[in-house]
């Protein structure tokens, strides 16, 4: 598994077939089960640079949740296959392969070592943790301990404990999982019972739980489509605390930033900006054309869909809001399951309740009734305070 398709090209030029490419997208679990019908083993080689070592890091977790036996080739500082393929060939990238493919914890274990970060017990705790969240992702519980044994080889060096240690934690963090799962059931069973509302109403809103990404992407698209208007209607009743990917919401502050200085917002100002603008912003868009292209392939016809923008940013509003109490929830119960202290699991539990309380009080009333309609004239002046976000039940 490479990361461009020159990579594809030039490694299938030289003879070499079983390669793929993720081209910058993130892998899914899909994916990964297409490929596995190939062969049990992945190699993945990815940039040094820290986009590339983060998206390897994802794609570790979601092959390992597959099944698949992980492995990492790291090539020479500034080379990529592509490069090295060129430059020495076929049996030098064959032989490179053979003798410097690592398992994923030894390569991550090494790194660290010739980083010189092993010695550290703040950086070095954090690996661990790191690679325990991989361990945990491996669906079959008795695969598990062969790994765990093979970072202890490591980990005893320095910390002197018993493998139980990480057993314990292994175990701490397989109780998260299965507490977010269980919240995820939850929202498939409330998305459900909206759905069924939806077919007799049919002005009810539709959430949807398993996008939150999918929202975010569209409200950013939202505000660079329409301008300062959609702007001033969105930050209003949002902030970035409602964004969870990094990049988004890094967008919705610089969106935020030139609205309060007055500068344009539009596709092409992103557009022509450095990166990261011009990549999220082609990432965005396709938010505006995917839905359309399959209605009409389903039934002849193509709608337009931003008909009502105000209304289609109300339904991601709602969405995002209601993303964010879930990752609320996750985190209390997180909390609720280190604590062992009564009074403290007491507040814990109120807390859960009143967000559960905001929950049902969003999943069973209408966008509007949350969002009122803009004035039919906006003033664009920004009011400082409408961007100190508050959800609408604690509003005073």
């Amino acid at each position: 598994l490479v990361e461009g398709y020159t990579d594809v090209i030039t490694l299938n030029e030289h003879g070499i077939k079983n390669v793929v490419a993720s081209s910058g997208t993130a892998l899914t679990p899909g994916q990964i089960k297409i490929l596995k019908r190939y062969g049990d083993t992945l190699v993945m080689i990815y940039d040094s640079d820290a986009a590339g070592q983060n998206a390897m890091m994802r794609g570790i977790d979601i092959a390992l949740s597959q099944g698949m036996n992980v492995k990492i080739l790291e090539l020479p500082d500034g080379e990529d296959p592509d490069s090295f393929v060129k430059q020495f060939g076929k049996e030098s990238f064959e032989k490179q392969k053979r003798e410097q493919t690592l398992g994923f914890i030894d390569f991550l274990v090494s790194r660290l070592i010739l980083e010189g970060k092993a010695e550290d017990p703040e950086q070095r705790n954090e690996l661990i943790n790191r690679i325990l969240e991989s361990i945990a992702h491996i669906p079959l519980k008795e695969d598990q301990p062969v790994y765990v044994q093979a970072l202890h080889e490591y980990t005893s060096k320095y910390t002197g404990k018993s493998d139980r240690d990480l057993f314990t934690r292994l175990d701490r963090i397989i109780n998260k999982k299965r507490n977010e799962k269980n919240y995820n059931a939850f929202d498939e069973k409330e998305q459900k019972n909206d759905l069924k509302e939806s077919k007799v109403e049919k002005k009810r809103d539709v959430i949807s739980y398993g996008k939150k990404k999918q929202d975010e992407k569209e409200l950013i698209r939202l505000m660079i489509t329409y301008g300062r208007d959609m702007v001033e209607y969105i930050c209003s009743f949002t902030n970035e605390k409602l964004f969870e990917d990094d990049e988004l919401k890094t967008f919705y502050s610089d969106i935020l930033g030139r609205y309060k200085e007055e500068k344009e917002i539009s596709i092409q100002v992103y557009s022509g900006k450095q990166e990261p603008f011009p990549r999220l912003v082609g990432d965005v868009l396709l938010e505006q054309y995917a839905p359309s292209e399959r209605h009409q392939e389903k039934v002849g016809l193509k709608y337009e869909k931003d008909k009502n923008p105000y209304r289609t940013a109300k339904s991601t509003m709602k969405a995002m809001e209601l993303a964010f109490f879930k990752r609320k929830l996750a985190e209390l119960s997180e909390r609720f399951g280190r604590s062992d202290s009564q009074d403290e699991k007491k507040k814990i539990m109120t807390s859960q309740t009143k967000i559960q309380e905001k929950v049902t009080k969003l999943t069973t009333t209408y966008s509007d009734d949350h969002y009122p309609d803009p004035p039919q004239e906006s003033d664009n002046v920004v009011n400082e305070s409408k961007f100190e976000y508050k959800m609408k039940g604690d509003r005073n």
